[in-house]
């Protein structure tokens, strides 16, 4: 019996003690799961965002170094930095975009929109972003410098001057013109002609690239407007376009403009050897790009705008976006592109670390901030303001297609290798256009 009964006693300690362990199991199993998964549930996402840009060394080590701090404060997000110079930029981006393999954050050209809208809609349109706070920025300016058909493209990093005289003052002094001269395009000629019968080695103007904007600027102040029309058509005509092309050719056999043989085609002016060694008074480029030019100068610089027809009415003056910030609109993380945006150009330490990497800040805010630590290149926030006031009507954005471009570009070429006469150039030009801007406007959407 006593056996018995110790059997029984133990048995029924073995059962309570399994029940307590199975109860305790049931109890905790799931709360232990559910804890497990808020946890989960709490835990960042990791993102990994790519962000392409080209530019200078100053510019690339600014943006990297914002992205890491962007990186410490959001350590689930792993940004891929892709950066380089701006030759073959476009090319290589048009073939990711098209490819499905661009990057998530793209800086691109606001002249660029219309060449890629005939390709498709490759970017968010921010308008619809609310996790990005636009009133920060000037809203007609992103209305007609950052938009397609009412899109918002992307934002603008800063505002530059498109095209101006960037001289060396040395240069200046040496041929006894004054820093202060209101060009036109008689006095370009006449300055330049006098300078090259000082020195022989001489010249007053450096350009190769920035011929075709020099002349359409040209054109530009005698029509008044636009030289390409939204409707496709041309508001020049071959006696002006004969005339532009004759003005080249006097810069050139008047020694005004260093031959194109002595140049490089492509290459940065600021880099090539008669530039640095000072026997080249003027470059042509967009504001954005001198404090690359200071760096690469043992010469104290200049800025002034480029030569103004008296009486026209439209300077051809281009003031836009230095460049826009947009996102893929096959990014498979739109929402923290978005959110690195918003940092990007409104926050603090992101402004103070970025500085005037990209132009002159398109934002009250940044330039409030860049002011007050005097990181602003003052030879930029001069440029850009002087600019600024003459400034001519938008142009076009048919005006900016690739195509249209490179048909002047090479009749340019053309007659500065003397393959072309002034005349010749000027009915090609008008008939290449018509032609091109026929068929653009068939394959308009």
């Amino acid at each position: 019996m006593k056996a018995n009964t110790k059997a029984k006693v133990k048995m029924i300690g073995s059962t309570i003690v399994a029940a307590s362990v199975l109860l305790s199991a049931v109890a905790c199993g799931p709360a232990q799961e559910k804890s497990a998964e808020s946890k989960d549930a709490a835990a960042p996402k990791q993102v990994n965002l790519r962000f392409v840009w080209w530019g200078g060394d100053a510019r690339h080590k600014a943006t990297i170094e914002a992205i890491e701090k962007y990186q410490k404060l959001n350590p689930n997000v792993k940004i891929e930095p892709e950066y380089g110079g701006f030759d073959g930029y476009f090319q290589k981006l048009t073939t990711q975009l098209a490819g499905g393999t661009a990057p998530d954050i793209l800086q691109i050209d606001s002249p660029w929109l219309y060449d890629f809208s005939k390709q498709g809609e490759f970017f968010v349109d921010l308008n619809k972003i609310d996790a990005i706070d636009k009133s920060i920025f000037n809203k007609k300016f992103l209305d007609e410098q950052s938009s397609w058909k009412g899109k918002l493209q992307g934002l603008p990093t800063g505002v530059i001057a498109k095209e101006l005289f960037i001289f060396n003052q040395d240069f200046f002094t040496k041929h006894n013109i004054d820093p202060n001269t209101q060009w036109t395009w008689d006095k370009l000629i006449e300055v330049g002609e006098r300078v090259h019968k000082e020195n022989n080695k001489d010249y007053l103007l450096h350009t190769v690239d920035h011929i075709r904007p020099l002349l359409t600027t040209y054109m530009l102040q005698k029509t008044g407007e636009s030289l390409v029309k939204d409707d496709f058509t041309i508001s020049f005509d071959e006696k002006l376009a004969t005339e532009a092309f004759a003005y080249l050719k006097t810069m050139l056999d008047k020694g005004v403009l260093r031959p194109f043989e002595e140049s490089t085609v492509g290459g940065a002016i600021d880099e090539h050897l008669k530039w640095q060694s000072g026997e080249s008074g003027i470059m042509m480029d967009a504001s954005s790009v001198i404090p690359k030019v200071e760096g690469n100068s043992k010469f104290k610089l200049g800025v002034a705008p480029l030569p103004i027809l008296q009486g026209t009415k439209n300077t051809g003056i281009e003031i836009r976006p230095a460049q826009l910030l947009a996102i893929n609109a096959n990014s498979k993380n739109v929402a923290e592109a978005a959110k690195f945006l918003n940092w990007f150009f409104k926050d603090k330490d992101a402004i103070l670390t970025l500085k005037d990497s990209r132009g002159i800040p398109s934002t009250d805010l940044a330039m409030k901030l860049l002011s007050e630590a005097k990181v602003v290149s003052p030879l930029v926030a001069k440029a850009t303001d002087e600019n600024t006031k003459i400034a001519g009507q938008p142009l076009s954005p048919v005006s900016f297609d690739g195509q249209l471009i490179k048909i002047f570009t090479d009749l340019v070429a053309q007659v500065a290798y003397k393959k072309l006469t002034p005349e010749q150039a000027g009915a090609q030009l008008v008939k290449q256009y018509k032609d091109k801007l026929q068929e653009l406007k068939a394959t308009s959407k």
